[in-house]
């Protein structure tokens, strides 16, 4: 088996290779054998590349036939399905095009030249989603139609409008899987979404259930409506569980039942007694078998709600303060904290075997309108204990346990010339203002620190915590609130900061 180590690299050096070369023998399910990697993590190193060829291929708002062609191919030695690779060409051309938007609008205004770019990009990746599908004649009469009618030329709601500008109208919707070219067929997709939220790319389910990690840089609201979908989604799968779980106990009672009729059957002599107590039997252990199965599965696995609601609460307690047009970068990992991934050592404390799990769980980075960026990170720290014991009478007793903290590190990044109060020793200033950190009871500060034109806190807890939907839960309160630590951190630095402007002042 060959090492580990560079095989991204090696990935890239052979699938660029097998584009050049149709005879090049290369095989992704032995790539895969050959390095020892998990299919899971391999899938995802391949659909980024597929994702970042497929950006690189719009960087002159134009895919080519031959760039269309070397797509499929990439597709095919990557072993994307048909379906998966045009979800993600879906989302990496909304990628695309927001990037080129956000950049158009650096200077505050998209000009004429800007404006004509973003077309051409729009229209590159409609004709990308519509596919070959379209017979020519039908395609070539809707050109006409479309350069006939001058773009931007709605002169009223009753007039009829090009393919280009339903085009423009599907994608601000987050419409880019348009099978069909036909505009009474765009028309009615248009009007069937135009009811919710514009500009929104669509929640990525299919991308979140492979390795269960939520990544974005996003707008404020899109990372929202996507946590939010999250949400619901997972609702769902809790709803099927319990079903399933339902449908196992159901199955468990009937086999159990059935085997217990049969037997008694089996001596009372009937034939029919028995058939019938053999189908509950058969009835039974299938509903088991069926309800097992159902819940074993990936597309089944619940993730813990604290998660995605504590970072959806703080989300939406920062953005009011965000900056205009700004993005959120965010990485919301759902696994499991015993994931192979999670574990950093094995030891032991006492008389206990303890396996050392680290949990960076949440990452969240942004900018303030004053300028100030922040970056958050959630971090569990859990012991799996086990142990050993034999008891008085001889026998030998497994007992297990596990030992949870979380810590929160708060990272704000000011601007020193929009803080002319903050010049040289600020950092001494502001590591001795403690008595600024205000934090719930059940925390405690772990550390200030101020270096450069940063300033960090650190705090830990080994109680329980949550953070909940109100809009759910009717507004209830839970006893510890993860989302209300997070505001009284920033409470603690800003008044850190505040504090040490005004020793600034007064030692002036």
């Amino acid at each position: 088996m060959a090492t580990q180590a560079g095989w991204k690299q090696e990935l890239r050096k052979r699938v660029t290779a097998a584009l050049g070369d149709r005879n090049h023998p290369f095989q992704f399910t032995g790539f895969i054998e050959e390095f020892g990697i998990e299919r899971d993590t391999a899938d995802a190193v391949a659909e980024a590349l597929y994702s970042r060829t497929y950006v690189q291929c719009l960087a002159d708002r134009v895919i080519s036939s031959h760039e269309s062609r070397r797509l499929r191919r990439l597709a095919g030695l990557l072993e994307i399905s048909g379906k998966r690779e045009a979800e993600l060409a879906s989302l990496a051309a909304k990628d695309a095009y927001r990037a080129q938007h956000a950049t158009a609008m650096l200077d505050g205004t998209i000009s004429d030249v800007e404006r004509a770019q973003l077309q051409q990009l729009l229209g590159a990746i409609a004709d990308q989603a519509g596919g070959d599908d379209v017979p020519p004649e039908r395609d070539a009469a809707e050109e006409k139609t479309a350069k006939q009618k001058p773009a931007g030329g709605n002169s009223s709601r009753d007039s009829k409008v090009s393919r280009g500008e339903l085009v423009n109208q599907a994608l601000a919707l987050g419409i880019t899987g348009v099978k069909s070219k036909n505009m009474a067929v765009l028309q009615r997709e248009i009007e069937a979404v135009s009811a919710g939220t514009q500009g929104i790319v669509g929640f990525d389910e299919a991308g979140f259930q492979k390795n269960f990690v939520y990544k974005s840089n996003a707008s404020p609201k899109t990372v929202i409506a996507h946590l939010s979908s999250l949400r619901s989604m997972d609702k769902k799968i809790e709803e099927k569980r319990k079903r399933f779980v339902l449908i196992s106990a159901l199955g468990g009672a009937s086999t159990a039942l059935g085997a217990l009729l049969v037997f008694v059957a089996a001596g009372s002599g009937s034939i029919g007694w028995l058939m019938a107590c053999g189908v509950l039997l058969a009835a039974g252990v299938l509903l088991l078998i069926w309800g097992i199965s159902s819940l074993s599965g990936d597309a089944m696995r619940d993730v813990p709600d604290r998660r995605y609601e504590a970072a959806l609460g703080i989300l939406k307690l920062l953005s009011k303060d965000l900056a205009r047009d700004s993005l959120v970068n965010i990485q919301l990992d759902c696994r499991p904290h015993n994931h192979k991934s999670k574990k950093v050592r094995i030891g032991k404390v006492g008389y206990w075997d303890v396996k050392f799990h680290v949990d960076h769980w949440l990452v969240l980075r942004g900018g303030f309108a004053d300028g100030t960026k922040f970056s958050i990170m959630l971090i569990e720290k859990q012991q799996d204990r086990s142990r050993k014991k034999r008891s008085a009478s001889g026998k030998i007793k497994h007992k297990s346990k596990t030992k949870t903290a979380s810590e929160a590190i708060l990272r704000l990044k000011i601007k020193p010339q929009k803080n002319p109060d903050l010049r040289d020793g600020w950092q001494g200033r502001a590591t001795s203002s403690t008595a600024a950190v205000r934090l719930p009871k059940w925390t405690l500060p772990k550390s200030l620190d101020a270096q450069g034109d940063r300033v960090t806190l650190r705090s830990t807890t080994k109680s329980s915590w949550d953070a909940v939907n109100p809009g759910n839960q009717g507004g209830a309160k839970v006893q510890r609130d993860g989302v209300k630590w997070m505001a009284m951190m920033f409470l603690s630095l800003y008044g850190v900061l505040d504090a040490a402007k005004s020793n600034s002042k007064e030692s002036k």
